[in-house]
């Protein structure tokens, strides 16, 4: 732990250089300043459960645990913290949490302090997080750790000769609810038995936002009676295939790019690339009628306007890891996603049942979305996988809140 520790502060100076120069970095050192004043400003009284998201990925796989808890225990007080600014700077206004704060450095002083302040029931760590200080912590104060949606790899360093500082933090974890079959037969090579099969939140919370979304007018009226092809979460690799494809073909079809970043320089940058397209925050519904491209400039749309999609382009699997997937697939859109997914498990099931496509170059891009614009019955039969895909695999919410909350009753 000695050299844990001195890695952690070594990880601070760094991030605090890195903030003289990256608005990011900046972020992450000055929004976890006086953060023991701001949470002792707080009312602690009654039970109190605290969620930790890495990022906002993770977020929306524990967002489902948070709302259901809320909604059947509303008096509990949910603190949520994440490590990245990217996650908390989008969900810092967050309505389901009382608190939504970043999690102070994983040093032996700050989770103590940490923990002795907001004094939760139970501890709840979303997907693959493991900080060894506070894990041990909760142990040291006895209160319960649960990983939810978790997933393990055999390449995951808790299975390797070297991993034993690693599998040593896993083993203070409470209760494991895993996403697939793999992780369960994983985590008994190491002698984790405290596993349910459960499955992935996410599909509950697709499931949830397909089931109540309300459609976007300007969106209704940019599409038309034309094909609407979505590039979602989209990077520089994804906007160039576009722009080629488009470049060659003469079909007849709508797109939207909702870019992953929508600072300045990356919408300008788009809109260099797509001189005749449009952005939604300054488009006229005349001008929506007429246009054949619509960029989307804000962040929080992208799921809602998957429900008027014909096609998905799904970002980041030509650079920085495959955006989410299932989004698109709960609305039954047909999906082509780059060669960096193999990591991801519902992007290779779909792909398994046919939902989704996979392509490493601009001809493979251009023969799949050829196919799928111009060939109806392919576009039906992918599209039907996806949506089933996605009703076969949604509970894991249920699963994991019986126990939650037992575990709460017992609680004094």
């Amino acid at each position: 732990m000695i050299l844990y520790g001195f890695l952690i502060r070594l990880y601070w100076l760094a991030a605090q250089v890195a903030a003289i120069r990256s608005d990011k970095a900046k972020r992450f050192v000055s929004g976890r300043k006086n953060w023991e004043a701001q949470l002792r400003a707080n009312d602690w009284n009654g039970k109190v459960v605290w969620f930790h998201c890495a990022s906002l990925g993770e977020f929306e796989q524990g967002r489902p645990l948070m709302e259901a808890l809320k909604q059947r225990s509303p008096e509990t007080k949910i603190v949520l913290t994440f490590f990245s600014p990217s996650g908390y700077e989008v969900r810092k206004d967050y309505s389901g949490a009382d608190v939504v704060c970043y999690l102070p450095m994983d040093t032996r002083s700050n989770a103590t302090k940490f923990l002795q302040i907001i004094k939760p029931s139970l501890a709840i760590f979303v997907k693959y997080e493991v900080w060894a200080n506070y894990f041990s912590a909760c142990n040291r104060a006895e209160i319960s750790l649960y990983m939810v949606s978790a997933i393990f790899r055999p390449g995951h360093r808790y299975f390797k000769s070297y991993g034993g500082f690693f599998r040593k933090q896993l083993r203070r974890v409470s209760q494991f609810y895993v996403q697939n079959e793999e992780s369960k037969e994983l985590l008994a090579t190491i002698g984790l038995t405290d596993v349910v099969l459960a499955g992935d939140t996410r599909f509950d919370r697709v499931k949830s936002v397909a089931d109540q979304v309300k459609h976007i007018e300007s969106i209704v009226v940019f599409k038309g009676n034309s094909l609407l092809v979505i590039a979602g979460s989209s990077w520089l690799s994804e906007e160039r295939l576009i722009s080629q494809f488009m470049m060659h073909s003469d079909l007849d079809f709508k797109w939207i790019i909702a870019p992953h970043d929508v600072n300045k320089e990356r919408l300008e940058s788009i809109k260099t690339r797509f001189p005749d397209a449009i952005s939604f925050s300054e488009a006229r519904l005349g001008d929506l009628e007429k246009a054949k491209i619509l960029i989307i400039d804000n962040v929080g749309m992208l799921n809602r306007i998957y429900a008027q999609g014909d096609i998905a382009v799904i970002g980041g699997g030509f650079d920085k890891g495959l955006h989410n997937t299932l989004e698109a697939a709960v609305f039954g859109i047909p999906t082509i996603i780059g060669p960096d997914h193999l990591q991801f498990t519902e992007a290779l099931d779909l792909r398994g049942v046919g939902g989704s496509f996979a392509v490493q170059d601009q001809d493979e891009f251009d023969v799949i979305l050829s196919s799928l614009i111009q060939n109806e019955m392919m576009r039906t039969e992918a599209s039907e996988s996806a949506r089933k895909y996605v009703s076969e695999n949604i509970g894991a919410t249920e699963i994991i809140m019986l126990d939650v909350c037992s575990f709460l009753e017992r609680v004094d």
